[in-house]
């Protein structure tokens, strides 16, 4: 058990400094004291994941949204970019170990493994997630995670 809104707060201060040295903007809409059911450190790693992802695909006012908010009797998490966004076809592999969207391979850094590790983390809580994006509007991925 531990508090999903607390622990994204702290996420984004740890991202602050992307802020200050490259322009990032992250704006937040984080409904206070949410507490869920889940492995506090996992989750971290698949916020922290999430993040970076967004800050590498989002658009050139390098935006980067942080919701969470109760959706009935889960917490749901939605990190969201202003990038191009993603076809149909990009949306069901985008999951995939090593995928990355064909026009970023030389400007994303990393190593093409994010989005399967928290595929698989998120699989492990037994939780729902996804991804939802329109191309040339950005994308907005989310997980829930069990109210306490």
């Amino acid at each position: 058990m531990f508090d999903i809104s607390a622990q994204l707060n702290e996420a984004v201060k740890r991202f602050g400094i992307m802020e200050e040295t490259k322009g990032y903007v992250f704006k937040t809409e984080i409904a206070p004291d949410l507490l869920v059911r889940g492995d506090r450190d996992k989750i971290d790693r698949v916020i922290y994941n999430l993040m970076g992802n967004a800050m590498n695909y989002t658009g050139e006012d390098k935006l980067v949204t942080v919701r969470c908010y109760a959706d009935g009797n889960a917490a749901r998490v939605e990190i969201e970019d202003t990038g191009k966004g993603m076809t149909e076809e990009e949306l069901h592999t985008v999951w995939d170990k090593y995928y990355r969207l064909a026009q970023d391979k030389r400007r994303v850094v990393g190593s093409g493994l994010g989005l399967s590790i928290v595929k698989s983390i998120l699989e492990l809580h037994k939780t729902t997630f996804g991804v939802d994006s329109e191309k040339g509007k950005g994308s907005v991925f989310w997980f829930t995670l069990p109210l306490i």
